[in-house]
């Protein structure tokens, strides 16, 4: 992820991600908490620097969609920032560090029913301000459940990145900078082409490829706000506290369904299981792994299969007498 500071913090944004970057700090979070902090600043029209505790209080109020453990590391990325601003001569209020949240893997496996329904309504929605809502969403939400894509790395693809006559996603705005490409599936392919047909001929080749009218890239709280919707018309229960269904939740959709599709095919997982992790943009194997570990009863089989593959593969061969 890039960071696109425009507000008056900007200098001092990027000074002080430099810095990070200096100490060996390299983690993608940070351009994301920026570009968070800044559009709060825009938001807020905020001028100068300075932030009073009322200001503060707004900032780390919870966010649309936000939980817990998504809070707790933007508030503690900005009281870092506070302090640094502090140290720097700036009048800003530091609010209290919270209390520790601990990061719970929890993935919910949409059904084919709730799939069924749930891109019906994506499918019917639209805006009389923007026409452009209608046309971008089937695609987006489409990428994420076939594709497996995170939704800051589609949302930040530009229209050089999209190669609609090959079927190629170019992803270069990705989590820990590992860029990849991702090729999609013919009917994905077919619906690339005609929303480039309706939409692209407007556009430069450096502009974003999903864009509002006025050409501005499309945030990811304008998805979530339509994911929640579909949910709703969908009667689709959301349970929250991290457990969902959220948006995130079609990338663990998008891993299951696809080892169970090769499993299913008689295909060897010792090979399916590089080329997935590969395709998602892991950093691990043990991370698609995890993907995998608290879904539906019906996936134990491949969920075992997965972990004699991760063991052989990393060497961690070590089991407990029964």
């Amino acid at each position: 992820m890039v960071c696109r500071a425009k507000s008056c913090f900007k200098d001092e944004l990027l000074k002080y991600n430099d810095l990070q970057l200096a100490v060996g700090i390299k983690s993608d979070s940070y351009a994301r908490q920026i570009n968070y902090f800044d559009d709060f600043i825009l938001s807020e029209n905020i001028n100068e620097i300075k932030l009073t505790e009322e200001m503060c209080n707004r900032w780390i109020k919870p966010r649309e969609f936000e939980g817990q453990f998504t809070k707790y590391i933007r508030i503690n990325w900005s009281i870092g920032f506070l302090q640094y601003l502090k140290t720097r001569g700036y009048d800003v209020f530091i609010p209290k560090r919270p209390k520790h949240v601990s990061s719970q893997f929890k993935a919910y496996i949409y059904s084919e029913r709730e799939v069924e329904k749930y891109f019906l309504h994506i499918d019917s929605y639209f805006s009389v301000k923007d026409p452009f809502v209608a046309l971008y969403l089937p695609v987006v939400f489409r990428i994420l459940y076939c594709c497996g894509t995170r939704i800051g790395e589609t949302l930040s693809m530009r229209v050089k990145d999209v190669d609609i006559d090959n079927g190629i996603l170019y992803l270069n705005e990705t989590k820990n900078q590992k860029k990849r490409a991702v090729p999609v599936s013919k009917d994905l392919k077919l619906l690339l082409q005609a929303y480039s047909s309706k939409c692209i001929y407007l556009k430069t080749e450096n502009d974003f490829f999903f864009s509002h009218k006025d050409n501005k890239r499309v945030s990811e709280q304008s998805i979530y706000h339509f994911h929640r919707k579909a949910l709703e018309d969908s009667h689709i229960p959301y349970k929250g506290n991290g457990e969902g269904p959220r948006l995130h939740d079609w990338r663990h959709t998008f891993c299951v369904k696809s080892l169970s599709l090769f499993e299913k095919e008689g295909s060897d997982l010792y090979n399916v299981l590089p080329i997935l992790k590969q395709y998602v943009g892991h950093s691990s194997i043990r991370s698609t792994e995890q993907y995998l570990q608290l879904t539906f009863s019906h996936f134990d089989e491949i969920m075992d299969k997965t972990k004699e593959i991760t063991d052989s593969i990393t060497g961690d061969n070590h089991h407990e007498d029964k």
